[in-house]
């Protein structure tokens, strides 16, 4: 039974229970709530890297104990079994949690917990021979428990935050926002998790009879699953039907579609199984023939990803569907084959099976998924003599629009984290030397600048068709960073930075006050058709032709701005009177180039320095 919603308040009674009964799990519990409150307040008791690692062990910890301690009483281990078994996991759980943080790869990352988390649906079951009743019913009450706990949880959390919001208001107090995150972590971190272990149920075997499925479950399975599955069948069958009728290839969503057609339809079947035999006639139809319906739909599913996997190579998001595919496979061998001996437990136990071996090793998703697009990037690159001794070299012939976008795409993914980097920039060991490209600077080296050292030109993935016959885009960055790249500003009276998000207009401008000597001044900046316009007071003006210098630029074949040519970006000019000198750095200027003729800019970012002459 449900401990009654006031316990939640009186949380001693529930947390004594919890100790007592997931005493390892809890310690986990108390160091990812303090952790998570150290991160919030921004107090380093170690590296980033380092409290990173130690959430995601604390994190990982609390699902494997709640399940270990679950197997555990299961098998009936003495607590000296238990501690050392206890010792064990959390070196695994280290081991893990060291390894993939380190990858960054958040495939590994969401497919470990996933199996974590399906762990606690099996676990006592593990070696327990359980009627297929009283697994359901174990499962709905840890459901009904984690249901109502984050119910109880935003009550408690909201009605918190609102008290002390009304206070702030009513009585003219100042209230710290970072005081709002306290009492969301502290409440799911402490009191959601409480609620749901000790609603955990002691008890593994369940007479039939006891096992009551609920009306309110019942209606939905009935009346609303049953039939959108139904409906969801016919639609695919016809589509199907289509396909061999016109002799064409299915298309490249048609994978996701069918994925979850497969995880709603298996997911239906276990919700819905104490009364399969009970229901609607088109309950009992869909329970005894599902499985059959969807040996068609995995064939197509596994036609279409392999197509696109031929096509484009393996992501994480392919692997996921290939692994579910395999799933819907051994399910269906099983529960057609096997059916006397197939059992609703083995269901999430083979999904955790599976996870967990993509989300670590040579066969993981992020491994497999890093050499087939690393590998596909050389070919693309091979193809037009653009690696010469392992190393990449500048273009010096045309590329087709579909291969440059192919080569951009994947740029994207081989930087878009750390780990992807390193096994990118061996490749680009050469050029990056050459143009004095700082390989720390995460800026710097993206795959836009990394693209622009071998002259090839990026290209969007929104992008449907090549604008470089009548468009030349052009991005330049100067990435000077105060908290680690010193700006000089000694003789200068004010620094400030601006903005100017242009897209399709021809003009903006801005206004600023600030305050010199006592007195107001005013600062007025405008651009119009990439010419920018400074006047102070109205009485100094200056103009910068950016025109001017992006053809310059352009003229000198720079594509990536580096600390050979940073001055590029930096314009400085005095006033005709001699009383103002201003200084600007441009950070960064975005826009395209038309018919070689009009320069346009998009986006223009600047820090600007002003020095009054008295």
């Amino acid at each position: 039974m449900l401990h009654k919603f006031q316990d939640f308040f009186s949380l001693l009674p529930v947390m004594k229970q919890v100790i007592s009964r997931f005493p390892v799990a809890f310690i986990f519990i108390l160091l990812l709530t303090i952790i998570s409150l150290l991160l919030l307040h921004s107090v380093e008791l170690f590296s980033k890297g380092i409290m990173a690692k130690l959430y995601l062990i604390m994190g990982f910890g609390t699902m494997a104990h709640v399940s270990f301690k679950l197997y555990v009483e299961n098998k009936s281990c003495s607590l000296l079994k238990y501690g050392i078994g206890s010792l064990i996991l959390t070196f695994i759980i280290i081991f893990y949690a060291v390894v993939l943080l380190d990858k960054a790869a958040f495939s590994s990352i969401l497919f470990f917990s996933l199996a974590l988390a399906l762990s606690w649906m099996f676990a006592p079951y593990i070696s327990r021979k359980s009627s297929e009743n009283s697994v359901w019913y174990f499962n709905y009450q840890t459901g009904v428990a984690l249901f109502f706990a984050a119910i109880a949880a935003v009550v408690f959390g909201g009605g918190l935050s609102l008290l002390l919001l009304s206070i702030g208001y009513l009585f003219e107090v100042k209230v710290p926002n970072i005081l709002y995150g306290d009492i969301w972590i502290i409440t799911w971190g402490i009191l959601f998790t409480s609620y749901v272990l000790s609603n955990i149920a002691k008890t593994f075997d369940y007479e039939d009879e006891s096992c009551a499925f609920p009306k309110g479950i019942g209606f939905i399975a009935n009346y609303i699953l049953v039939p959108l599955m139904v409906a969801y069948i016919a639609v695919l069958y016809a589509y199907f039907f289509k396909i061999i009728l016109q002799w064409e290839l299915p298309k490249g969503n048609l994978g996701w579609m069918i994925s979850a057609f497969g995880i709603i339809g298996i997911a239906t079947k276990l919700i819905a199984y104490p009364i399969c035999h009970k229901g609607t006639k088109l309950m009992a139809l869909f329970d005894r023939y599902f499985y059959y319906a969807l040996i068609l739909p995995v064939v197509m599913l596994f036609i279409a990803i392999f197509m696109r996997i031929n096509e484009y190579g393996v992501t994480e998001q392919r692997y996921a569907v290939v692994l579910l595919g395999v799933l819907f496979s051994i399910v269906i061998l099983a529960a057609i084959i096997k059916k006397d001996q197939f059992h609703i437990k083995h269901v999430p136990m083979l999904l955790a099976i599976l996870v967990i071996v993509a989300s670590y090793g040579p066969w993981s998703g992020a491994e497999i998924s890093l050499k087939s697009q690393l590998k596909r990037f050389q070919s693309l690159l091979v193809k037009y003599d653009l690696i010469v001794d392992g190393q990449v070299v500048k273009s010096t012939q045309d590329i087709t629009f579909e291969d440059r976008k192919a080569i951009s795409s994947i740029a994207d993914y081989l930087a878009k984290n750390k780990w992807r980097k390193t096994q990118l920039m061996p490749l680009f060991e050469t050029i990056l030397s050459e143009q004095a490209v700082d390989k720390e600077d995460s800026k710097a080296v993206n795959s836009r600048n990394l693209l622009a050292l071998i002259n090839v030109k990026y290209v969007g993935k929104w992008q449907k068709k090549p604008k470089y016959d009548a468009e030349e885009l052009f991005s330049y960055s100067n990435h000077q960073r105060l908290n680690n790249s010193m700006i000089d500003i000694s003789g200068f009276d004010y620094i400030g930075r601006q903005n100017f998000y242009l897209y399709n207009k021809e003009k903006s401008s801005h206004n600023f006050l600030f305050i010199q000597n006592n007195k107001k001044k005013k600062i007025k900046s405008s651009i119009t058709n990439s010419v920018l316009d400074i006047s102070i007071d109205e009485k100094h003006h200056f103009k910068f032709d950016l025109n001017k210098h992006i053809r310059n630029m352009k003229k000198q074949g720079i594509e990536t701005i580096n600390k050979n040519n940073a001055e590029q970006l930096l314009l400085s000019q005095i006033s005709t009177d001699g009383k103002v000198r201003i200084k600007i750095i441009i950070e960064q200027l975005n826009g395209k180039i038309i018919n070689k003729n009009k320069v346009t800019c998009s986006n223009v970012k600047y820090i600007l320095m002003l020095d009054f002459k008295n």
